[in-house]
């Protein structure tokens, strides 16, 4: 009877947590890290990604993160992006990074800056938790 209790107890526990529509850190990581690629066509990603709280905020979660900026790209897939004139994202990227006289910042790799509390708003869309950026 004992056994049955507990086997009862946690499938109702399993349950309840799979009813917590709360996103998780690992899927906000997710999120952020697939949103920051698509933008900037896998040019730059995102590195040390912390997740310090998620609260919630009316319909939607709030939650506030650090993260590394990482270019994810050599100084000639850059240039090479950089030749199609209606990709802005690689423009962008090349124009803030030879602001720098230092020719170590083009490689792949270098933390291009670090974001410490950033608030990201997450909304429902069609059963699935989006960063609204």
């Amino acid at each position: 009877m004992k056994i049955l209790q507990l086997l009862l107890l946690s499938v109702l526990v399993l349950l309840l947590s799979a009813c917590s529509d709360k996103p998780s850190e690992s899927y906000i990581k997710k999120q952020l890290t697939q949103v920051v690629e698509k933008e900037y066509q896998n040019l730059l990603t995102l590195d040390s990604i912390e997740v310090h709280e998620v609260v919630e905020a009316g319909d939607n979660y709030v939650a506030k993160v650090s993260f590394d900026i990482v270019l994810n790209a050599s100084k000639k897939d850059i240039e090479k992006a950089t030749k199609n004139s209606s990709d802005m994202a690689a423009m962008a990227i090349a124009m803030g990074l030879s602001l720098s006289e230092s020719e170590h910042k083009f490689k792949k790799g270098y933390v291009i800056d670090k974001a410490k509390n950033e608030r990201l708003t997450l909304v429902k869309e069609k059963g699935d938790w989006i960063i609204n950026m």
